[in-house]
């Protein structure tokens, strides 16, 4: 009955929004616990994880799907193939919690936080070497390295934060173009002060 209906969704739409608070609440949670521990960069691997953003855009759109579903029961025509895909979308968004949240607490042990570093840390090296391979590829030299001459140009930080990534290719090609020398004088993950 449309009766019937309109109170199925209405549980749904309640269900979907409790459960993304409850999920960016714990999250709120684990990255504290996490930053306290480790460091700041834990929230990098934090929010990048497939888990999270499958349970909240899972969440959302049960609760997107539901709310506009509510538009179209009428007393004559209810939606009740849309009603059940509904149900069984708020099912999958509990199932995506249950395994984010295994992922999570399981990724706060100091084992799984450097395992995931050395993945990181591998594929930087695997990209590093590829990019080094290539005939056009920057000499990388290890520092400190002495410029000949002054420099033209200093580029100086607007603001103080870490290098979270720097673009190799870009700079050489910029340097080949006008027959420069580019000098970096920080790697990935330093911290550079404003100035």
């Amino acid at each position: 009955s449309p009766g019937t209906a309109e109170s199925v969704l209405a549980s749904v739409v309640a269900a979907s929004v409790g459960l993304v608070g409850f999920v960016v609440t714990v999250s709120v949670l684990i990255v504290q616990m996490a930053t306290g521990a480790f460091s700041a960069r834990y929230m990098r691997i934090f929010y990048r994880d497939w888990a999270f953003k499958a349970v909240l855009a899972t969440l959302i759109g049960t609760f997107t799907f539901s709310y506009t579903l509510m538009r179209h029961i009428e007393a004559d025509d209810v939606p009740n193939v849309g009603v059940t895909v509904a149900g069984a979308f708020l099912g999958l968004g509990v199932i995506l919690f249950v395994i984010f949240l295994d992922r999570a607490i399981h990724r706060l042990r100091p084992v799984a936080v450097a395992a995931l570093v050395a993945r990181a840390g591998r594929k930087a090296l695997r990209e590093v070497l590829e990019e080094a391979s290539k005939p056009d590829a920057p000499a990388i030299v290890p520092a400190p390295y002495r410029a000949p001459g002054e420099p033209v140009r200093i580029v100086r930080m607007l603001r103080g934060g870490a290098i979270q990534a720097i673009d190799i290719r870009g700079l050489g090609r910029w340097a080949h173009e006008r027959e420069s020398l580019v000098v970096l004088r920080h790697p990935i993950g330093d911290f550079v002060s404003a100035g």
